[in-house]
């Protein structure tokens, strides 16, 4: 007999992402289920990799299924959980990896760099969540994956480079 992990509530649970001082963005890697795992919002851009399982992704008035190297960024304040169904007492490691980041933050230097501009219509787009396919998911899985070994400036300049995703 198998149990679905719970269900996404009518109202979406605001969840605080917090960066160390020094940090411009979060990275982590989840196992499932966890306590955060659950239908939520939070004004930071969310990139969101599936690493080994399959279920129902809800992403705004989006719902649709997902499975291993699903990959998605979803845009601040947009709500998001990805549910897969579990036996009793079951949980898997590493599920979800996960890179979390403050868009105003970055845009805010736009007048001093200004290539930053480009990413304008990128964050539009974002705000009702964009998935990724094909060979721009497997390179931006193992982009993701690749950061979180990562520190200072080296994780930063990573998914900056023109052959990161080579």
């Amino acid at each position: 007999m198998s149990t679905a992990a719970p269900k996404p509530s009518d109202v979406p649970r605001f969840e605080r992402i917090v960066t160390r001082e020094d940090e411009s963005f979060l990275w982590r890697r989840d196992d499932y289920p966890w306590e955060r795992n659950v239908w939520n919002y939070h004004p930071e851009v969310e990139i969101h990799l599936i690493n080994n399982a399959s279920g129902i992704a809800f992403v705004g008035d989006y719902i649709g299924e997902f499975g291993p190297g699903h990959l998605t960024i979803v845009g601040g304040g947009l709500p998001h959980d990805w549910v897969t169904t579990l036996n009793p007492g079951q949980r898997i490691e590493g599920r979800d990896t996960i890179l979390q980041f403050d868009a105003d933050r970055i845009m805010r230097f736009r007048d001093q760099i200004p290539e930053l501009a480009e990413l304008d219509g990128f964050m539009q787009r974002i705000q009702r969540g964009v998935a990724f396919t094909g060979a721009t998911a497997r390179n931006g899985a193992a982009l993701l994956g690749r950061i979180g070994d990562l520190t200072g400036l080296q994780r930063l300049v990573t998914g900056a480079s023109k052959n990161a995703m080579a």
